[in-house]
């Protein structure tokens, strides 16, 4: 049967470090979209 509480934090598996925060990668896809967008009107 699994600990309830206090003794089930320690066994926690820790989470991962996210390896962007969620503001940078919004830059990161805007940037991305802006780009390819630029782009296609160069073709055009």
């Amino acid at each position: 049967m699994a600990d309830k509480g206090k003794k089930d934090k320690a066994r926690r598996e820790q989470q991962k470090k996210a390896q962007m925060s969620l503001k940078e990668k919004r830059k990161q896809k805007k940037d991305k979209k802006d780009k390819r967008l630029g782009q296609e009107r160069l073709v055009e």
